[in-house]
């Protein structure tokens, strides 16, 4: 008995030896499974704060890829870092958009990126610092962790620039190379494929209607794989220009305007043909219902042949493919011999067309107000050569613009405007003060636009005829007069102005220097500046000033290119 007694009482302290034992190796195996989780965990926060750089450095690629790879944001441009919730100047994003790139109870996820690393002609490196914050129930911060990430961009040295265009409540533009539409889409004049069957009223907007700009279709056999260089946009179709000589229209095509042999109205770009087959075109206009093209230095019209917009004394028949313009070889016509060198911008609707040949202008259609410029009005079927004396005596023609209603009772006649020896002059309509030379005094022949204001001693690089209104490019400045009832002059007001006045000009906007090139319509007017970005100002009725809204502006406002309308990254 004695000898059980103590055999039970040194077992009990053996048990507590080996259950302490036990524990402390489980405690140890914890300890071990605990600090195996937590390196599980902060390698799961270390690699979202990777992602969320990553993401970072997918935003400003995007960022370079739209303002002609020039940095748009940070210090090195005095604006703030790029984030998830601003645009790509670092002000705050137009969008609704994300706070975090990633969030919920547990983990939060943001990026912040400053200047680039370096930027050559042919690329630069970005780095972009991406956070992960660990969250506590009540929603603060724990712990954050970082990671840096850099990306190196390379892109092509041969960037094509941008230009704009405004026809009938709808505005066009090439970015990078291909066209980019927005407005009223009755007719498929957007060129996206989208066709509303019949044409509804302009001033009610369809599901084909787009408020920002939606990209034309570049279709295999006709515009894939091609540049674009120049185009158009007349009353209800456009018409675009590829580097190899190709020329493409779309839209509305009762009278052949289209130039494919058809009366078929199209939603996508079709090729231009007939007698232009073969040929390279290097300059393309239009107005209205017609169209026409420069090739092998001479001109081919097609479309409409009302009021003689073809140019080949016919009136009103139209045609359906290019045929060549007549040269009589008069005094006042052209010559057999011509070389012409460029056609008319603008001219939605005005039933005239104009072009430069031999240095000279030449102009015909519709000569209600003297819009033809040769002293009568009297209508012109052949091209008419405008008057060279008084202001012209003496001077080349570089440049030539026009546009304008085909009457008086859609609010006024047509008016054009010319750059001759570094000089800017115009003639026709001038109701609303379009011709500049400070009176509302319609013109036959060419007058002076007032150059002792806002235009004394800049040089003259573009002017672009409106719907009453007329703009120029001198220095890199706009400048515009007319009629300015929806604000397509520029200024911030609705006062129509006789002389130029200066454009509104604001930081990250247009400046007195950095626009490239410039557009005028349906009263309204565009730019592009030099980071590739394009703003526009006036009517927008159907969206044709391209922000998202139907608000008229009265100063340039961005047209919101390539522009997601809500972010997304790509990790």
């Amino acid at each position: 008995m004695i000898t059980r007694k103590l055999s039970q009482a040194f077992a009990l302290p053996t048990v507590l030896i080996l259950s302490l034992a036990v524990l402390t190796i489980q405690l140890a195996l914890l300890s071990t499974v605990s600090a195996a989780h937590k390196g599980v965990y902060a390698d799961y926060y270390q690699h979202m704060a990777e992602e969320a750089a990553e993401a970072g450095t997918s935003y400003a690629s995007a960022c370079l890829n739209i303002s002609n790879h020039i940095q748009t944001w940070g210090p090195a441009v005095s604006l703030p870092n790029l984030t998830q919730t601003t645009d790509c100047d670092g002000t705050a994003n137009a969008y609704p958009s994300n706070t975090y790139v990633y969030s919920d109870t547990k983990i939060r996820t943001y990026f912040v990126v400053s200047d680039l690393d370096y930027s050559v002609s042919y690329g630069a490196q970005v780095s972009s610092t991406g956070y992960a914050e660990v969250l506590k129930p009540d929603g603060t911060v724990s712990k954050t962790y970082a990671s840096i990430q850099k990306m190196t961009i390379t892109w092509s040295t041969d960037y094509i620039g941008a230009m704009s265009a405004s026809g009938t409540n709808r505005t066009c533009a090439i970015v990078s190379g291909g066209v980019y539409c927005w407005g009223y889409n009755g007719y498929g004049q957007l060129g996206n494929g989208q066709y509303v069957g019949s044409p509804q009223n302009i001033d009610n907007a369809s599901s084909a209607d787009s408020l920002v700009p939606v990209k034309v279709v570049q279709q295999a056999g006709m515009m894939a794989g091609k540049t674009i260089v120049k185009i158009f946009v007349a009353q209800y179709h456009s018409c675009a220009l590829s580097s190899d000589g190709n020329m493409y229209c779309w839209g509305y095509n009762a009278t052949g305007q289209l130039g494919n042999g058809t009366t078929t109205d199209s939603a996508v770009p079709v090729q231009v043909g007939g007698a232009l087959a073969g040929l390279t075109v290097t300059d393309i206009g239009g107005t209205r219902n017609t169209s026409c093209a420069v090739a092998n230095s001479k001109i081919y019209c097609w479309g409409n042949g009302g009021n003689g917009l073809t140019g080949n004394g016919a009136s009103p028949s139209s045609v359906t493919t290019p045929t060549l313009v007549s040269a009589t070889g008069t005094a006042t016509t052209l010559p057999a011999n011509y070389t012409a060198t460029a056609l008319s911008t603008s001219g939605s609707r005005s039933n005239l067309m104009c072009a430069i040949a031999n240095g000279l202008a030449y102009c015909w259609g519709a000569n209600d107000v003297g819009q033809v410029g040769d002293g009568t009005t009297t209508q012109r079927q052949l091209p008419t050569k405008v008057v060279t004396t008084g202001v012209l005596s003496g001077k080349t023609v570089t440049a030539i613009t026009q546009d304008g209603y085909p009457n008086i009772a859609s609010g006024a006649y047509p008016h054009v405007c010319v750059i001759a020896s570094g000089g800017l002059y115009c003639w026709g309509d001038n109701n609303d003060g379009a011709l500049g030379d400070g009176t509302t005094t319609d013109r036959s022949t060419p007058v002076a636009v007032v150059a002792s204001g806002v235009l004394n001693g800049h040089t003259i690089q573009d002017i672009k005829a409106g719907l009453r209104h007329t703009c120029t490019l001198a220095d890199g400045a706009v400048d515009c007069w007319g009629n300015n009832g929806s604000g397509q002059i520029g200024d911030g007001t609705t006062t129509s102005r006789s002389s130029p006045v200066t454009v509104t000009q604001s930081a990250g906007k247009l400046t007195s220097s950095n626009v490239v090139s410039i557009g005028a319509g349906a009263n309204r007017s565009c730019a592009v500046i030099n980071d590739g970005r394009t703003f526009c100002w006036g009517l927008n009725n159907t969206g044709q000033i391209g922000d998202g809204t139907t608000t008229n502006r009265t100063s340039p406002t961005e047209s919101l290119f390539l522009r997601p309308v809500a972010n997304k990254y790509i990790f």
